[in-house]
């Protein structure tokens, strides 16, 4: 017998492993269980759980958007997944009716949801069940605060530390200076540079960052000013 029901807090660690395993989205059992605790806090979201041979077996999270031109908003599937061994027993189909269900619920006359070009056999099933491919899916992951704004930071204290050296000992600081504007020389001419000005003239950045060396000149001017020996 499988039940179809919304998920606990005891289903988290359970359900970590099918977002790995299943739906190929690595995620720890940590930061699932932060996301899924904020999502009990959104009544606009929601995840169901196939419970079998008393373990879950599968799941399948949406959210209700807020979109035009639908007045009650459309449901946006963000993941189902059934453990191999569960496949083909009708589960999925089972997860896939509650969320229609719930569109009824929520007076939702639109269902959406996207699926890897490398998932054909989801291709079948969603199409088996109704549903139509009717657009392509482009996804771009925005700034990475991690990593983005610290390699932006790094290279402004480069460049701040090869400025002060350059004017308060040039000689004695030759070699540092040297090695500084040979770190900010492969910045400017390489890939990241010229994502981080990009997502700095889309204003992906944060007001408050320090981004002279987003400039097209700063770090240009310093590899002119400096002649070793001059």
């Amino acid at each position: 017998m499988v039940l179809i029901r919304k998920i606990r807090k005891e289903d988290y660690q359970a359900a970590a492993m099918i977002w790995r395993e299943v739906i190929d989205v690595p995620v720890s059992d940590e930061d699932l269980a932060q996301i899924y605790r904020k999502m009990a806090e959104d009544d606009r979201c929601f995840t169901y759980v196939a419970e079998a041979d008393e373990q879950i077996v599968g799941l399948v999270t949406g959210v209700c958007v807020p979109a035009v031109p639908f007045p009650n908003g459309y449901i946006k599937m963000n993941g189902l997944g059934v453990l191999p061994e569960y496949q083909h027993k009708g589960i999925g189909r089972k997860l896939l009716t509650q969320v229609e269900k719930e569109a009824v619920k929520r007076k939702v006359t639109r269902i959406g949801l996207a699926t890897g070009l490398q998932r054909t056999d989801a291709h079948v099933f969603y199409e088996g069940m109704g549903y139509r491919k009717t657009s392509f899916w482009y996804r771009k992951d925005p700034v990475s605060y991690n990593e983005n704004l610290t390699r932006i930071e790094k290279y402004e204290h480069a460049a701040d530390e090869a400025e002060r050296l350059m004017k308060e000992c040039p000689e004695a600081g030759a070699d540092r200076i040297r090695d500084l504007l040979r770190e900010l020389e492969t910045y400017y001419t390489g890939e990241d540079w010229k994502q981080d000005f990009a997502d700095d003239e889309a204003g992906l950045l944060p007001d408050s960052l320090k981004r002279g060396v987003l400039s097209e000149d700063r770090i240009y001017d310093l590899l002119e000013e400096y002649r070793p020996g001059e």
